[in-house]
């Protein structure tokens, strides 16, 4: 899969922390965010359509962890 770093998103005027309180926390919006560790990327498309499938299944409950969930954080 193929990823574009170079697309600039604007999260200013979102609800974004990162961008949103750089005034009220520090009394102006010029300066780099580098309080906040946060993504300035889009997420890759994989990861949005999986939460879109999830999403349309219409149940959100607690849901138990398989196996190959431990396996996975265990090989990272």
């Amino acid at each position: 899969m193929r990823y574009d770093f170079d697309q600039v998103v604007d999260r200013s005027g979102n609800l974004s922390a990162k961008y949103d309180e750089r005034v009220k926390k520090f009394g102006t919006d010029d300066i780099i965010p580098l309080w906040i560790a946060d993504m300035d990327f889009k997420t890759a498309q994989p990861i949005i359509d999986a939460l879109k499938a999830r999403a349309e299944e219409g149940i959100w409950g607690y849901t138990a962890r398989p196996a190959s969930y431990f396996e996975a954080i265990r090989n990272w």
